[in-house]
């Protein structure tokens, strides 16, 4: 059971910070390709350029915790695999 709730926490954790980063790349792909009226084009990028300025998620590499997260991470894999 502890394996089981170590693994959704690790997926969690990481789907949650890959989103910050993949929200408005999805924004902006979508804008680009599949619609076609132009102020909804402009206004899923105008979102997207707002999420990444408010949520800032390339500040999180230079976070000093995220050395540890890293490091907890590993840990973390480590116990799961083995």
């Amino acid at each position: 059971m502890s394996r089981l709730r170590l693994l959704a926490i690790v997926v969690l954790t990481v789907a949650f910070l890959l989103s910050l980063w993949a929200v408005p790349a999805a924004m902006i792909t979508v804008a680009l390709t599949l619609v076609q009226t132009l102020w909804i084009k402009v206004a899923l990028c105008v979102v997207a350029v707002l999420w990444l300025l408010l949520l800032r998620p390339w500040a999180m590499f230079r976070d000093p915790r995220f050395g540890r997260f890293v490091s907890d991470m590993r840990r973390a894999l480590i116990a799961l695999i083995s």
